[in-house]
């Protein structure tokens, strides 16, 4: 009887694996978000990849730019900054819609 209820709860086990395999955590999003987003590590962890290696390359040009003092620096870093806050709110959309939709 033991046998067959630990097989039983190994293959829920496996079921409940399976599904979580391949999902991303908004979670960690909005903490790679928060601590790597200039660099566009949080577009890559969903899959962006090419718009996070754009905004990885964006923040390192305007990083350099700054260090040598060219103004383009600057409106690199602030168009930088504002593609950071708005994949804010796009990631807490992305959220409040996947919450819609598995209620």
């Amino acid at each position: 009887m033991t046998v067959q209820k630990s097989n039983v709860i190994k293959k829920e086990f496996k079921k409940t694996l399976a599904l979580s395999i391949g999902t991303k955590s908004v979670i960690l999003a909005l903490i790679l978000w928060f601590i790597l987003g200039a660099f566009g590590v949080h577009r890559m962890y969903l899959g962006s990849i090419l718009s996070g290696v754009a905004m990885a390359l964006l923040s390192i040009f305007s990083a350099v730019a700054i260090t040598y003092e060219f103004m383009i620096g600057e409106i690199a870093m602030t168009i930088v900054l504002i593609w950071w806050v708005v994949d804010f709110f796009l990631l807490m959309a992305a959220e409040i819609k996947h919450n819609k939709s598995t209620s």
